[in-house]
């Protein structure tokens, strides 16, 4: 396989995993000590979920 094919394969789960620990790290500073919110869990998700689908549709 060429290192395009390589890219093409693992550069959308790993854009989706940062954008996703990102999001959860930026929610939790802002809850302090407080568990976040399952509305902020179900957005960090979805977020992921559509950052990893357009990126396998892009590339």
């Amino acid at each position: 396989m060429s290192p395009q094919t390589w890219v093409r394969l693992l550069l959308p789960p790993l854009l989706a995993f940062a954008l996703s620990k990102t999001g959860w790290i930026y929610a939790v500073m802002f809850q302090r000590d407080r568990p976040i919110s399952a509305f902020q869990k179900t957005i960090t998700r979805c977020v992921s979920l559509f950052v990893l689908g357009m990126g396998y549709i892009v590339l």
